[in-house]
C-alpha cells in the first residue's frame, strides 16, 4: 500500500505514532454587530479582535496507553500535523501548542482494530502555566 504522506505527531510525554486520520481544523474569528437604530434591512457587522484558534479530533489506533482528558492540566502539548505535498509542491505542517478536551474510548470487538478518538483544542499560545505556549502556524 502506498503511503499517504499524512503524519500527525501528538506529545504528552510520548509521541502517538499510529494515527488513523485527523479531521480538518477550522479556525474563527468573532463578529462585532456595528448595526444602530437607523440601520436598515441587514445587520452591519466587523471583524473581531481575536482568532479562535482551533480544534482537530484524530482517532489514533489503541496502544494500551491511553490518552485521557486528565492532560489537559499538564504542560502545553506539541502538536505537529504534517500534510502531503500536492500537485508537485511541498509538504505543509500546522503546529503549536494545545490540550485534549475529549476522548471516546475504543471498543472491543473480535477481529477489529482497538481505534480511541481524542478531540484536541490549540491553546493560542496561552502561557498561564509558565511552559511557554506556541500559537498555531503553517510552515
Amino acid at each position: 500500500m502506498a503511503s499517504t504522506g499524512n503524519t500527525a505527531t501528538l506529545s504528552v510525554g510520548s509521541s502517538v505514532a499510529r494515527v488513523r486520520s485527523i479531521s480538518g481544523v477550522a479556525q474563527s474569528a468573532d463578529t462585532v454587530e456595528t448595526s444602530h437604530l437607523g440601520t436598515t434591512n441587514f445587520k452591519t457587522l466587523m471583524a473581531g479582535d481575536l482568532t479562535d484558534p482551533g480544534t482537530f479530533t484524530a482517532d489514533i489506533i489503541y496502544s494500551g496507553s491511553s490518552w485521557t482528558v486528565a492532560n489537559q492540566g499538564d504542560a502545553a502539548v506539541t502538536i505537529t500535523i504534517v500534510f502531503p505535498a500536492v500537485y508537485g509542491g511541498s509538504s505543509t505542517s500546522l503546529s503549536g501548542t494545545g490540550f485534549v478536551t475529549g476522548q471516546t474510548f475504543p471498543e472491543a470487538q473480535n477481529g477489529e482494530l482497538m481505534v480511541q478518538q481524542i478531540t484536541v483544542q490549540f491553546d493560542g499560545g496561552d502561557d498561564s502555566s509558565g511552559t511557554g505556549g506556541t500559537e498555531p502556524t503553517f510552515a
